[in-house]
């Protein structure tokens, strides 16, 4: 299990800290590792070895057993900041090797294992985004499962999905084709400050959402 850390040191002088991690789940194991924090913005790795982790399937063809992930920042023996996460090991590739009839398959394969996917098209639940709660979410995934889903498209023209969702499609086994919130306009792709906006929206949504095990694909765009 690899792990980055992104933290940054506000003084002039370089500091000191350790990173502590635990995992826990069908196996638990932690490590630590004592990091030099420069001056400013810095990453930060460490990886920790699960022996024989249990890993994450979507349906039908599995369980879906997660971890928790504790991760703490440590100056001076003191704990400056955490963060805690659950996620699922799984590997995930697409195969596009070519077709015997033309062209190039696109399908995904899971655990080495190609996956049939069968789903739908996820609209936002509500018109008023306050009135969606993790119930409301659960019923649509319930719904979902009980249709013999086992894939979702989170359309384009939407808006980024949450942890609350992405937790049940975990503990479901849904996997989970992410559009960028890019819908149908024309985009300014010739302006430099507008294609770093861009950057920066989608490194962020895509580190904030990385841990879990339901999250697929990133599509550019939407259709």
């Amino acid at each position: 299990l690899h792990m980055r850390v992104h933290a940054e040191n506000v003084l002039d002088a370089p500091v000191q800290a350790t990173i502590a991690a635990q995992v826990s789940g069908p196996g638990n194991a932690s490590a630590q590792a004592a990091v030099t924090l420069p001056p400013g913005a810095s990453t930060q790795s460490l990886a920790i070895e699960i022996r024989e982790p249990a890993l994450w399937w979507p349906l039908p063809h599995g369980e879906q057993p997660l971890y928790d992930v504790a991760c703490q920042l440590q100056v001076g023996g003191e704990t400056v900041d955490s963060r805690q996460r659950r996620t699922g090991i799984r590997s995930i590739a697409i195969d596009r090797s070519p077709h015997p009839e033309g062209g190039e398959h696109f399908i995904l394969v899971v655990n080495g294992q190609p996956i049939f996917a069968k789903g739908g098209n996820w609209v936002p639940a509500d018109m008023l985004m306050a009135a969606v709660d993790r119930e409301r979410y659960r019923r649509l995934i319930d719904e979902a499962v009980q249709a013999n889903c086992n894939t979702l498209r989170i359309w384009g023209g939407g808006r980024y999905v949450d942890h609350d969702l992405l937790d049940l499609c975990d503990e479901a086994g849904i996997l989970v084709w992410h559009d960028f919130i890019f819908a149908c306009s024309q985009y300014p792709s010739g302006d430099p400050v507008f294609l770093r906006s861009v950057r920066d929206e989608i490194t962020h949504v895509a580190r904030e959402l990385s841990p879990h095990p339901s999250l697929a694909v990133w599509c550019g765009n939407n259709e």
